[in-house]
């Protein structure tokens, strides 16, 4: 069973031990369930989870086959000579 940090120091209060040994517990309690800062797990998080996201993108890529190639249409460029001159 967990008990909570309040539950904790009641029973640490509660028990029939010397003063020195119930403050050195309730101190160690407090020291252990201090409020930690989740947002550089949250940022880390994030980041694995883009990582992964880019790893498996770009692998997949590699492993794909070439896209056909487009064809182009043939541009004729075949010029006749009376194009090339203007008649006076």
């Amino acid at each position: 069973m967990k008990l909570t940090k309040e539950e904790l120091i009641e029973k640490i209060q509660g028990s029939e031990v010397a003063d020195e040994v119930k403050m050195s517990l309730l101190e160690d309690v407090s020291d252990s369930f201090e409020t930690i800062d989740k947002s550089k797990f949250i940022e880390v998080e994030k980041y694995d989870e883009l990582k992964d996201k880019y790893i498996k993108r770009f692998s997949e890529g590699a492993v794909t086959e070439e896209a056909p190639a487009t064809e182009e249409p043939e541009v004729n460029h075949e010029i006749q000579i009376s194009d090339l001159f203007e008649e006076v």
